[in-house]
């Protein structure tokens, strides 16, 4: 089997090589313009740039307009939700103080009321207070102020 195998790789024959000489055509020199072409072409630049700048411009305050356009938009549609949430916040806020200084003045009458010698007008207007601001807690989460007129 070994006999069977070649220990050479076979060659094979290369083309044959023809010796042609092609002479490339120097690349020509480009000949210079005269100075009117020159001339011209520089007044053509000096009609055309401003035309191409007012372009560019126009383009971009397209561009910054559609910009603001859409912020106007957008405030638009946040300004009932602001406003919800700016009363809620308030609401709550105010709703957390009353029921601070509610408990505060209750915690206060108790004090007073456990002392043997109670300053009981003091008690009675700590008292008032505090009716006043159980009508604040109990009330519950009022209207959105109304959209301002436009």
């Amino acid at each position: 089997m070994d006999a069977a195998l070649p220990t050479e790789p076979a060659v094979l024959p290369s083309p044959p090589v023809v010796d042609t000489v092609t002479e490339e055509p120097a690349p020509a020199a480009r000949p210079s313009l005269p100075a009117a072409y020159e001339q011209l072409a520089q007044r053509v630049a000096d009609l055309v740039e401003p035309a191409v700048a007012e372009l560019v411009t126009a383009r971009r305050d397209k561009w910054l307009a559609r910009i603001a356009l859409n912020m106007i938009e957008t405030a638009k549609l946040l300004d009932p939700i602001t406003r919800i949430a700016v009363a809620r916040c308030l609401t709550l806020g105010s709703l957390v103080a009353a029921v601070g200084l509610a408990s505060w003045l209750g915690w206060l009458i108790y004090q007073a009321i456990m002392v043997d010698k109670a300053p009981w007008p003091l008690v009675g207007c700590l008292a008032v207070a505090e009716a006043f601001l159980l009508p604040i807690i109990w009330r519950g989460q009022p209207k959105a102020p109304p959209e301002p007129s436009r």
